[in-house]
C-alpha cells in the first residue's frame, strides 16, 4: 500500500465530512419502542416528528468502524475510530496498519487540526476555510450533527421552515430546501421518521453530495444506521466513502486527549488540499 494513497484516503474523508452541514434542535433519546408513522403532517409537524426520534447523547465512541474509499482508479479499506463529546470535541483516528494511528482529525468549536503522524506534520485552521474553498458556511456544531443522523439545514442556526416544501410517495417523504446557491433534499422513511438520504447541490461551486443512511439497528438503546455511504462529485472527480459501524458505545466515559503538537511541524492546509486535487 503506497503512502500517498493512504494520505489521499485521509484527505478525501476529511473533505467529504465537511460538505455536510447540520444543526440539531431536538434533544430526545430514541429508545426501543414502536414509532408512529408519518401521516399527512404539516412541515412544522414533520420537522418536530423527525427531531423527536433522532438519536441524542452526551458522549459517543465508535469503537469499531471500517472505511472503504473508492475513486475512479483506486479502492482501499481501512479501520477507524471516532470519539465525540457533545458541544466540545470530535477526534477521528485513521488506522490503516494493525491498529496503528497514522492520521488524526481533532475538531473543537474554535478550531480544527489535521495530523499526519507518518510525516510528522500538522495542519491547523478555523472553519472559515470551508466558505473560502466550498462556498458554504460550516461550523463545529454542524459537523457534530452529521455524525448523529440528525435533521439539518445548511448555514442556519434556526431552521427557516418557510424555505421547506414536501414531496411524497408510498414509502418515503422528501423535504426540499432551496436557498441562495444551495439545493437540498432530505428523505425520510415513513415507517420510523428517520433520515435515510441527503442530497446537496452547490450551484456555483458545481459540486454535489449524496449521503445514504442504511441498515438501522440498535446499538445499546439507540437506533442508529450501521452503514453511511457518501458520494461526492466535483471538478470532474468522484469519491465514494462507505462507513460500516461495528461497535458504538453511548454515554460512557473514555479517555480523549488532545495531541501534543510540539513534536510536529506546521503545514499550510491550503497547500495540503490543493495538492490533493491534483
Amino acid at each position: 500500500m503506497k503512502r500517498i494513497y493512504i494520505k489521499t484516503l485521509f484527505l478525501s474523508f476529511f473533505i467529504v465530512i465537511i460538505f455536510n452541514a447540520c444543526k440539531t434542535i431536538g434533544k430526545i433519546t430514541t429508545s426501543k419502542k414502536k414509532v408512529q408513522k408519518i401521516e399527512n403532517l404539516s412541515t412544522i409537524e414533520l420537522v418536530k416528528k423527525i427531531q423527536s426520534v433522532q438519536p441524542t447523547f452526551k458522549r459517543v465512541y465508535i469503537k469499531k468502524m471500517s472505511v472503504n474509499l473508492q475513486t475512479q482508479t483506486r479502492e482501499l479499506t481501512v479501520q477507524a475510530t471516532c470519539k465525540l463529546v457533545q458541544d466540545s470535541a470530535i477526534h477521528l483516528s485513521i488506522q490503516p496498519f494493525m491498529g496503528i494511528e497514522l492520521f488524526k482529525v481533532e475538531l473543537t468549536p474554535q478550531k480544527m487540526i489535521v495530523i499526519d503522524k507518518m510525516n510528522k506534520i500538522f495542519y491547523k485552521s478555523n472553519y472559515g476555510i470551508f466558505y473560502e474553498l466550498l462556498g458554504i458556511n460550516i461550523d463545529y456544531d454542524e459537523i457534530e450533527a452529521l455524525i448523529s443522523n440528525r435533521f439539518f439545514v445548511p448555514n442556519e442556526k434556526v431552521v427557516n421552515l418557510d424555505n421547506l416544501t414536501q414531496l411524497q410517495d408510498t414509502s418515503k417523504l422528501t423535504l426540499v430546501n432551496r436557498k441562495h446557491n444551495l439545493y437540498q433534499e432530505v428523505t425520510i422513511d415513513k415507517n420510523n421518521s428517520r433520515i435515510i438520504n441527503l442530497l446537496f447541490e452547490q450551484l456555483v461551486k458545481k459540486w454535489t453530495l449524496k449521503t445514504n443512511y442504511l441498515n438501522f439497528k440498535y446499538f445499546e438503546d439507540r437506533l442508529f444506521p450501521q452503514n453511511i455511504n457518501i458520494l461526492a462529485n466535483g471538478e470532474g472527480k468522484n469519491i465514494k466513502m462507505e462507513f460500516h459501524m461495528k461497535k458504538i458505545i453511548f454515554d460512557k466515559k473514555f479517555i480523549m486527549n488532545e495531541s501534543r503538537l510540539t513534536r510536529y511541524r506546521q503545514g499550510d492546509i491550503r497547500v495540503l488540499l490543493r495538492n490533493n486535487k491534483k
